[in-house]
């Protein structure tokens, strides 16, 4: 069982969910390079799967993203 407390202070319960791990990341790198320059200069020889953006991040926040809403509009808060 997971326990959420909304903004209303209301305690919800949700069985059987189980649990996600999440490596939760900013949209876009903070570093003063482009995704070009840093895969070529720590990713050489890694393949690259989809094309990018200039300052995409290289992990994917699709599945929390997903995830966050769900359990928010589980609780009844509207985003």
């Amino acid at each position: 069982m997971i326990g959420f407390c909304s903004e209303r202070q209301q305690f919800v319960s949700i069985r059987d969910l189980s649990y996600q791990v999440f490596n939760v990341t900013n949209d876009n790198h903070s570093v003063n390079l482009t995704t070009l320059e840093l895969v070529a200069r720590f990713y050489e020889g890694v393949d690259v799967k989809k094309e990018m953006t200039q300052d995409e991040t290289f992990n994917s926040n699709a599945k929390a993203k997903i995830f966050s809403v769900l359990i928010l509009n589980l609780i009844g808060v509207t985003t």
